[in-house]
């Protein structure tokens, strides 16, 4: 049977009770750091010890763990966050997208709309932008025409007696307008 030595610094903890065989069990693992609680707006350091402002294009609304470890969310395409520590991201008006950081909204100008948020697209044939739209451009109403062959900002009535059928050739746009007998 193994005997303690008695310890040589005297200490208030209780000495351990000698067994009589060792354990085949292993030890319990030491339990992990407390959780830290960082405020929305803020994330867990990488270092794990401490909370980081999330920055400009970046957001956080967590209240309770886990919360975002080494940088905040990115804003949704469409949305951006213009301030340090935000909790929430905002939506770029009609016309506008949000650039790749999230932070600032561009504008798309007249003959384009807005594709999925994030880039600006030109109206296609047979479709026109007065002003930058979101999604898709406005289809020309019977009888009238583009003019033009993308990005168009209006509708031109077609003369009497002609239809306006556009072709493709080779990538380029021929515009055809043929007289009715």
């Amino acid at each position: 049977m193994p005997t303690y030595k008695p310890t040589q610094i005297p200490t208030t903890l209780p000495s351990p009770k000698p067994t009589s065989v060792p354990s085949p069990v292993p030890t319990i693992p030491p339990t992990p750091l407390p959780t830290i609680v960082c405020p929305r707006g803020k994330y867990v350091a990488l270092d794990g010890a401490t909370c980081e402002s999330c920055t400009v294009g970046r957001y956080s609304n967590a209240t309770i763990p886990p919360f975002p470890k080494g940088e905040c969310f990115l804003c949704e395409p469409g949305k951006v966050s213009k301030v340090s520590e935000a909790t929430e991201c905002s939506r770029c008006a009609e016309g506008k997208f949000s650039a790749a950081a999230r932070d600032l909204c561009s504008s798309c100008g007249s003959g384009q709309y807005v594709l999925n948020a994030s880039a600006c697209e030109y109206c296609e044939i047979g479709k026109y932008a007065p002003v930058a739209l979101e999604d898709a451009c406005i289809k020309c109403a019977a009888g009238s025409a583009t003019g033009s062959a993308i990005g168009a900002t209006t509708c031109t009535d077609c003369s009497p007696g002609t239809v306006y059928t556009p072709h493709i050739v080779h990538s380029h746009v021929i515009l055809v307008y043929r007289a009715l007998l």
